[in-house]
């Protein structure tokens, strides 16, 4: 039987969308299981500065998924473009976790998925967290 390999380090896109919120939650439960640090990332563009981004990024974690036991989260809010900024971020990393959440285009029609930017985009594998798989997470 294959040995299976061991997570170190992964990576969570956070905006603050209760998909990304769900996202979160799956990520730590998953740094738990493999005993491995989470790094929490939160992409912003002017007009938002990058205090107020950290502000963000901060209470978004800690109303999300509290105190973390056992689980080494790192945070970072960085300025650009999302998904430019969450495959950078997880460059290194073994695991890239962001939500289902699509961005609306101007004028409401069509949009952007990040998450499948990131798919194609990023050198680790991505798990796409959906918002309506939140019944079969548990609370952290």
């Amino acid at each position: 039987m294959p040995r299976r390999q061991a997570l170190t380090r992964i990576v969570a896109g956070v905006d603050g969308s209760e998909e990304s919120k769900v996202a979160l939650r799956w990520a730590v439960q998953e740094a738990r299981l493999r005993h491995a640090e989470l790094h929490a990332v939160y992409a912003w563009a002017p007009p938002s500065g990058p205090e107020t981004a950290q502000e963000r990024l901060e209470s978004v974690v800690a109303e999300t998924v509290g105190e973390t036991a056992g689980v080494r989260l790192s945070r970072a809010a960085v300025e650009g473009d999302p998904t430019r900024v969450l495959v950078e971020a997880a460059r290194d990393a073994d695991l890239l976790v962001v939500g289902s959440r699509r961005q609306r285009a101007v004028g409401g029609a069509g949009g952007r998925s990040i998450s499948k930017e990131c798919v194609h985009q990023a050198s680790c594998p991505v798990v796409i967290v959906r918002a309506a798989d939140r019944e079969s997470l548990v609370q952290v």
